[in-house]
């Protein structure tokens, strides 16, 4: 489940830098909307295995403050490396941008994801 957890946060990368290469976007724009349709469905794949992944190991009582803790971070996590992002593709070019905003939180991901042992324990238990 772990590398299927990757893969498909990989995939939503690669789709979105395809989709908006300037080449494609000038030649094929059917086909860019269709890339980040791809894009957003393999993201809420890996958005339905988090919610059944906390409602599995966390009881009814720990949900509600495991989902906002989580909510929290995660929206703390993505307005730092927004900021940066936006700030590199307004000096140098919307691709780097989009890319200082991906592969850090593919490497958080896989760092989480790869560390999160069957019994419960390591990062995942927190």
């Amino acid at each position: 489940m772990n590398y299927i957890l990757i893969g498909l946060v990989s995939a939503y990368i690669g789709l979105y830098a395809i989709a908006f290469s300037t080449s494609l976007m000038t030649a094929d724009l059917l086909l860019a909307v269709l890339l980040v349709i791809l894009a957003h469905i393999a993201s809420n794949i890996v958005f339905v295995i988090y919610n059944t992944a906390v409602f599995k190991h966390f009881s009814a009582a720990e949900i509600p403050l495991v989902t906002v803790r989580l909510n929290q971070l995660t929206t703390i996590i993505l307005m730092l490396v927004a900021v940066a992002a936006g700030k590199i593709a307004t000096e140098t070019s919307m691709m780097l941008g989009l890319i200082f905003l991906s592969l850090p939180s593919l490497a958080l991901l896989a760092l989480i994801v790869l560390t999160i042992k069957p019994d419960g324990s390591g990062i995942g238990s927190i």
